[in-house]
């Protein structure tokens, strides 16, 4: 699943490439692309968006969210959502994300298509699990359902010690489920970034939430900060200590990997580096 460094990615890939400030001419669905819509039908969309013009793409958590000067469409891609951009390739940084080159995705997968005067947008969701809300004359700080969300990882602003206890000292949830709750600050983060969060603050990912000590939780804030300024500055996943690894990058200790039958994740972690406080 695309985590909040690769939303912002591809946010980043639309503006870049010129989709900002055209007009929407057409709208259309196909291969049971109308099976992500929320409450809004396709003939809803078409009749809204047609002859919109897109004024911004904004991030969110893991949320994309198009602002038209008629509403705002908001995209999580969910597993296996990404937009693209005919004729224009996405470079090196998002061919890793998804495992395979953008140009290998199927015509049939194609979920709905967006022609602007010089750009055409088709969107790709292999599994069709993505999920598209349509908020009409709504600009972002304007939608519940991204405006209540907690600030994300990337605005470094995170909760003080007092407050963070005070709210989840009671508990009973690991710090790696705690991390991956986005309704909890800060939120966007997914599997790949809270192993390394916790490899680099040297935390057991199974510990108890109510029992992180006031130095453990500034070992967590200072871990969230490395691991933003690597993620957004580095096109690679070659910092990675744990995630994907089979052995530690710190000690070449093998990595475990565990999968809890409750969560759909499976944890990589250190076990001789990361230790309950």
């Amino acid at each position: 699943m695309p985590e909040h460094y690769e939303v912002k990615r591809i946010a980043n890939y639309l503006i870049d490439n010129g989709l900002l400030h055209q007009s929407l001419k057409t709208v259309t669905f196909q291969n049971a692309g109308e099976r992500i819509l929320g409450e809004y039908s396709q003939s809803d969309l078409q009749l809204y968006l047609q002859g919109a013009t897109l004024n911004n793409v904004n991030v969110k958590a893991k949320y994309t969210i198009f602002e038209f000067d008629v509403g705002s469409v908001i995209l999580h891609y969910r597993f296996t959502g990404i937009p693209h951009l005919l004729g224009i390739p996405y470079d090196d940084q998002l061919y890793s994300i998804f495992s395979l080159p953008i140009t290998s995705l199927r015509q049939d997968h194609c979920r709905f298509t967006w022609v602007f005067e010089s750009l055409t947008l088709h969107y790709y969701d292999t599994r069709c699990l993505s999920k598209l809300y349509f908020y009409p004359n709504k600009i972002t700080c304007q939608i519940p359902l991204v405006a209540d969300l907690p600030h994300d990882i990337s605005s470094l602003q995170f909760l003080d010690y007092q407050t963070f206890f005070l709210l989840y000292g009671k508990r009973k949830i690991s710090i790696k489920q705690w991390l991956l709750d986005q309704t909890t600050c800060p939120s966007g983060l997914g599997n790949y970034l809270a192993c390394e969060v916790l490899a680099r603050a040297k935390l057991f990912p199974f510990m108890s939430v109510s029992t992180i000590s006031r130095d453990c939780y500034q070992k967590l804030l200072l871990a969230l900060s490395e691991v933003h300024q690597l993620a957004s500055s580095t096109a690679a996943y070659s910092w990675f200590l744990v995630f994907n690894r089979e052995h530690c990058a710190i000690c070449q200790s093998v990595i475990i990997k565990k999968k809890i039958p409750k969560y759909a994740q499976t944890t990589h972690y250190c076990l001789r580096c990361q230790r309950n406080c």
